[in-house]
């Protein structure tokens, strides 16, 4: 039977991390118009303070007003992720345990760095689980980012889906 993924101790998912991410400290993007891939920028990690402070999954709720498109132009993704955020009991299904999942300043020691979302793949759930490093540039999140600066939802939203 499976265990729900925010049930396990916070050692047994910090095991979930990938090592060899840790080590790549630049962002890779495709090949685009001039066929050779370039190196855009860095992984910033929200809860170090290199992104914001005080960084959150959701600040006031989620709302389709939220996002923003970022550079990659996938404005189909922006759209879909407004029409998710209107219906709550679709959201909660591709962000499970969302209150589980929040940053909370007075339990560092909860905190694992990573981040569960499920997606629904012809008809049936998919478990995607990341770890908490997002593309930037200049300490700027490169793609879908929300339009608070401290709300995360829909940049790992895309990392997942990616």
């Amino acid at each position: 039977m499976p265990i729900s993924f925010c049930r396990l101790p916070c050692g047994a998912r910090s095991r979930c991390v990938f090592v060899f991410w840790h080590s790549c400290n630049r962002v890779l993007t495709g090949a685009g118009l001039t066929g050779k891939a370039s190196l855009l920028g860095a992984w910033g990690l929200p809860l170090s303070g290199e992104l914001c402070e005080d960084p959150r999954l959701f600040v006031d709720g989620i709302s389709s007003r939220d996002l923003n498109q970022g550079s990659l132009g996938n404005c189909w993704f922006v759209a879909a992720c407004s029409c998710l955020a209107t219906e709550s009991s679709l959201w909660k299904k591709v962000i499970p345990d969302h209150g589980g999942q929040e940053w909370d300043p007075k339990r560092p020691e909860d905190y694992a760095g990573i981040f569960h979302f499920r997606f629904c793949r012809f008809g049936a759930w998919l478990d995607v689980v990341i770890d908490d490093r997002l593309p930037t540039i200049n300490g700027q999140l490169i793609f879908c980012h929300s339009a608070e600066h401290r709300e995360f939802w829909c940049s790992l939203l895309e990392k997942a889906y990616a």
